[in-house]
C-alpha cells in the first residue's frame, strides 16, 4: 500500500498529439473485465505539461488534478484550456489504499474531450490556477493537524493581471474551507468549504462559477494574495499528512503575456527533477494499462 508521505508514480509520458483546446476532463478506475473499483484507492490523479510554466510558480503547468473527490470537469464550449502538438504531457498519479489487501490490475482510464484550435467562434484561451496552502518546492506539501485545529496560509504574487473564473479546491477529512484574499487588506476574493458529513470526512470541496454574471474577480499583476486553508480536528490525535490547494480557472488579460519557463530557474530545476523516474508509455483504451499495479507503485 502506498501512504500519501510517499511521492507520485509516474503512470505515462507522451508528446501531446495536435492544436487543441481542452474542455472536459473525466477518470475512471476499473479492474479486470471493467468492474468498477472504489475512487477511494486514489489520492490523486495529476496531469503536467513540461512545456508551460505554472501561473503563480516558476515550475511545469499542472494541467488538471483528480482527487477520489473529485468529479466530472466540463468547461462551457466558449473556452478551453489550450495545447499545443508536441508539448511533453505526463501523468502521475498517488494510490490511497487504506483496505486491507493488495488490489492488482487497477486501470485508469483518463477521458479528454477537445476542441480544434480553428474552431468558429474560436475558444478563448484560459488556463489552470493551482494555490497550495504549504507549497514545498520538489518535496511533499502535505503538513500535520494538532488536535483543535488550525489554519495554515500562503502568500503569492500575481506575474500577470486577469479574471478568476471558477474555482474549486482539495482538502483531506476534517477540512473546513479554503479562502482566497487581499494580502493587503484581507479583502476576501473567493470562498470555498468542503462538504462533510458527520465524522468529518471529506465528500467533496464545493465548486463556484465566478463568471456566469460578468468576468469574474480580477487579479491584479504585482499584487500580493492570500491562500488560507481551515482545518477542525475534534478528535484527541494529530491529523497526519493533510492536504490544502485551491485550483481555478484564470483567463489573462493577454495570454502573449504569460510567464515563460526559465530552465535556469532554481524552483523548475528541482521540480523537474522531482518529476523525474522512468517511462511507462501508454497502452490501448482496453489492453494494458500503462502501469500493472499490486498494491501501489514502487512496491
Amino acid at each position: 500500500m502506498m501512504s500519501m508521505a510517499e511521492r507520485d508514480s509516474l503512470l505515462c509520458r507522451f508528446d501531446w498529439p495536435l492544436d487543441a483546446s481542452l474542455r472536459v476532463f473525466d477518470l475512471e478506475l476499473t479492474g479486470d473485465g471493467g468492474r468498477p473499483l472504489p475512487r477511494a484507492l486514489l489520492h490523486h490523479l495529476t496531469i503536467v505539461n513540461h512545456d508551460r510554466r505554472q501561473l503563480v510558480y516558476p515550475i511545469a503547468e499542472r494541467v488538471m488534478s483528480f482527487g477520489k473527490e473529485t468529479q466530472r470537469v466540463s468547461l462551457p464550449t466558449t473556452v478551453g484550456i489550450p495545447l499545443q502538438a508536441g508539448q511533453r504531457i505526463s501523468v502521475y498519479v498517488m494510490w490511497d489504499n487504506n483496505t486491507d489487501r493488495d488490489v492488482e490490475r487497477v486501470y485508469l482510464l483518463v477521458t479528454i474531450h477537445w476542441a480544434p484550435r480553428n474552431q468558429v467562434p474560436r475558444p478563448i484561451a484560459v488556463f489552470p490556477m493551482f494555490i497550495d496552502a504549504n507549497r514545498v518546492v520538489g518535496g511533499h506539501d502535505t503538513y500535520d493537524v494538532p488536535p483543535g485545529g488550525c489554519v495554515r496560509t500562503s502568500e503569492f504574487s500575481m506575474p500577470i493581471g486577469g479574471h478568476l473564473l471558477a474555482v474549486g479546491g482539495h482538502l483531506h477529512d476534517h477540512g473546513v474551507y479554503l479562502r482566497l484574499e487581499d494580502a493587503d487588506t484581507a479583502r476576501t476574493v473567493v470562498t470555498v468549504s468542503a462538504k462533510r458529513d458527520q465524522s468529518g470526512a471529506v465528500l467533496g470541496v464545493a465548486r463556484k462559477l465566478l463568471a456566469v454574471r460578468g468576468q469574474g474577480p480580477r487579479l491584479r499583476a504585482g499584487h500580493r494574495y492570500r491562500l488560507v486553508a481551515m482545518y477542525d480536528n475534534p478528535t484527541p490525535d494529530t491529523l497526519r499528512g493533510v492536504m490544502a490547494y485551491m485550483a481555478g480557472l484564470f483567463a489573462p488579460d493577454d495570454a502573449r503575456q504569460w510567464p515563460a519557463i526559465d530552465p535556469a530557474n532554481d524552483e523548475f530545476r528541482v521540480d523537474v527533477r522531482a518529476l523525474s523516474g522512468p517511462v511507462y508509455r501508454p497502452g490501448p483504451r482496453h489492453g494494458e494499462p500503462c502501469r500493472a499495479i499490486r498494491g501501489a507503485p514502487g512496491e
